[in-house]
């Protein structure tokens, strides 16, 4: 009765690992959906160079002496 358990596992795995190879093989084909939101004009923000950094105001250290 216990090789009747083994034999039933057996098969239920061999099934589920059949089943994640589909589904990933499918999942795999499926076409990267875009964002529907973006537009344009921010598409082209995001992959514009961002702006200098504005410089540091000067220290009292780098301040000239008086």
């Amino acid at each position: 009765m216990n090789r009747r358990y083994y034999v039933l596992g057996v098969f239920l795995v061999v099934i589920g690992l059949l089943a994640v190879a589909i589904f990933a093989s499918s999942v795999q084909a499926m076409p990267v959906a875009q964002d529907a939101t973006a537009t344009p004009a921010a598409e082209e923000e995001a992959t514009a160079e961002p702006a200098e950094e504005p410089t540091a105001a000067p220290t009292e250290e780098a301040a000239p002496a008086e």
